[in-house]
Formats: structure tokens, sequence, C-alpha cells
């Protein structure tokens, strides 16, 4: 089962999350950021394109709630978003 939401796609019976970011307001340094840390638990591939990045994560654990996954790491990236603005 595939569901959908604007920018995030979870495909269930793949067991993988597609996350699509806008570059025009997500910094592409903190979504390349996001992905390396999130290596320990998730399998990703990133692909850049149009002014948009597309993040495909797929759990190593099924303890991993593949519906949260994506949602989750929108949040991560703004973390780092945020954090890197507090540095100045």
């Amino acid at each position: 089962m595939v569901k959908e939401g604007k920018k995030v796609r979870v495909d269930e019976k793949k067991n993988r999350v597609t996350v699509t970011f806008d570059t025009r307001f997500y910094e592409p340094e903190s979504i390349r950021l996001s992905v390396n840390d999130f290596r320990d638990c998730c399998s990703a591939k990133l692909k850049s394109e149009d002014g948009k990045i597309t993040v495909v994560l797929s759990p190593k654990s099924r303890e991993i709630d593949i519906n949260t996954l994506g949602y989750e790491f929108y949040n991560y990236v703004l973390g780092r978003m945020r954090s890197s603005e507090s540095r100045f």
C-alpha cells in the first residue's frame, strides 16, 4: 500500500519512504547532513534535480515506524536548519 502526502510518500510494501524538499525553502546542506545522521537507522538515497531534493529512506529495523519516518526526517532537517541559524 502506498500512502502519499504532499511531500512524503510511504510505500509499505517496499518498506521505504520518499521525502521531497524544495531547495527554495530547505537548505541543501542541512538535508545532506541529516541523511548522514540517519544512516545508522536507515539506508538512504539522495537525488537532486530541478530545485528539489528527494530522499528515499529504508529503515534497517522493522521497529522503525515507516508511517512516521518521513515526518521525523522533516523535523530533523528543520532542527538542523534552526541550529545552523543560531550560530550566526
